[in-house]
């Protein structure tokens, strides 16, 4: 009996052993079909990730943002695509007949010709549909403003002329000032005669990404910008108590070797009604600025 069942033990021992042999194989050959044949099936048109695929041309995406920022603060934003082709095109049939000597306005409102602005400007009539068109781009784009607050003139610079330092916005006081500046590029066959801001250093962002040298001058020390047919440069021109930066400091260069027609697009708005739309944080922040004690105290902030 003893020696019937060692040999019952010893063919159930070898079943066991060939059972798992199999099942080792079994495992081994399925983990290498896994492995040939996965890619195959994450590539099919039924699969989720398929989708998802590097490359994949079926796959709905978006373009990059249109908009680069280049300055948190102050804020300067670099805007693609701004103006279009035809709306360039219309716009200088529209404003070059219009063109006359530049003025400035004192802070009295009195108009006088200055030999630090020797371009050529003139606004352009609001009724006009493309005109409106880019009042309401520019209101929209700042948090649907209005386009009546927002003016749009054409400048346009033969060789040699200039708009020398100066700021967009107005000694106070004023109950309306410009907020913001769009300064969009038509037309430029100029060298050298981008928007130069005296008081920001262009910093090391072509070392970051050289994609910058396509809007920026990566060969100034001070930060100038390009003229790109077509995109617009954005800024703001108050802090968040409705007065102007003095850090805003710009000029238009001089042109070089050829002209530049641009679009100066200025929002002049109530200095209440900025601060009823909370451009620059809400109404709270005129009333209560919380300390860093205050934070503390209700376990908001907690060191370390």
């Amino acid at each position: 009996m003893a020696k019937t069942d060692n040999n019952s033990a010893t063919q159930l021992k070898k079943a066991t052993s060939w059972t798992t042999l199999h099942l080792t194989l079994f495992t081994l050959l399925g983990a290498l079909t896994a492995i040939v044949l996965t890619p195959y099936a994450l590539s099919s048109p039924g699969h989720p990730a398929a989708s998802y695929a590097p490359g994949n041309s079926t796959l709905d995406t978006l373009a990059n943002p249109k908009i680069k920022i280049i300055s948190f603060d102050p804020f300067i934003a670099h805007i693609s695509d701004f103006v279009s082709k035809d709306e360039r095109e219309y716009l200088l049939k529209l404003g070059n007949p219009l063109l006359k000597k530049s003025i400035i306005k004192n802070d009295d409102g009195s108009e006088v010709i200055s030999e630090a602005r020797t371009s050529s400007t003139a606004f352009l009539p609001e009724e006009d549909p493309v005109v409106l068109s880019i009042a309401q781009r520019a209101a929209d784009f700042q948090g649907y403003l209005s386009p009546g607050d927002i003016d749009v003139q054409i400048t346009s610079y033969n060789p040699g002329q200039q708009y020398k330092h100066h700021y967009d916005w107005y000694t106070p006081p004023r109950t309306r000032n410009r907020v913001s500046t769009f300064f969009a590029i038509l037309k430029s066959t100029c060298e050298n005669c981008g928007t130069e801001f005296p008081f920001i250093n262009r910093t090391e962002r072509a070392q970051f990404d050289g994609r910058w040298c396509d809007v920026i001058d990566c060969e100034k020390e001070l930060l100038t910008t390009k003229n790109v047919e077509g995109s617009a440069l954005f800024w703001l021109n108050l802090d968040g108590n409705g007065e102007g930066r003095i850090d805003m400091l710009h000029a238009g260069l001089p042109a070089v070797n050829g002209d530049k027609i641009g679009l100066n697009v200025w929002t002049d708005i109530d200095l209440q009604e900025m601060k009823r739309r909370g451009l620059f944080g809400g109404q709270s922040r005129h009333y209560f600025k919380p300390t860093k004690e205050f934070l503390e105290s209700h376990g908001l902030m907690k060191e370390g």
